[in-house]
């Protein structure tokens, strides 16, 4: 995988994560880059016999909220790449003009949850155990989404 972003002229950016791969690729002002790059890199993936995995392959155009979106419709191996307004990424939920709303309603369930939770085992539990409920329910919640 080190070699893959060789394909890939810079100013672009390769996120490995376990057996996941995200790629950044910044095409202003030339949309067509984008579909250079998306044809270096199912190339690569070939040569390396292996398989982009187009179910899993999203493209997310990131611009202000009032400007217009440009045509990205790219397709490799008779597959076309999806679209999307909204995806998922390490757990965060990013959308094209980076409002974070999705990203900030997700959270609150998950918080809504832990809180529900400490409520329900409050009565039954030391404030020790309480404490470490929390840091390691609620709290991590809340730190892990400020890293990002």
């Amino acid at each position: 995988m080190n070699d893959l972003m060789n394909k890939i002229a810079d100013p672009s950016k390769q996120i490995p994560f376990a057996d996941d791969t995200s790629i950044i690729i910044i095409t202003n002002p030339r949309p067509s880059k984008f579909k250079e790059d998306i044809y270096d890199i199912n190339d690569w993936f070939r040569g390396n016999s292996l398989s982009l995995n187009f179910d899993k392959t999203y493209c997310l155009q990131f611009s202000p909220k009032n400007s217009c979106e440009i045509n990205m419709k790219v397709s490799c191996d008779n597959k076309l790449i999806k679209e999307t307004k909204i995806t998922k990424f390490l757990g965060l939920h990013i959308d094209s003009i980076c409002s974070w709303q999705k990203h900030i309603d997700q959270m609150m369930i998950k918080l809504s949850k832990a809180c529900c939770a400490v409520r329900h085992v409050k009565h039954f539990m030391s404030k020790d155990t309480l404490r470490t409920i929390y840091f390691s329910y609620f709290h991590s919640i809340l730190l892990y989404d400020i890293i990002f």
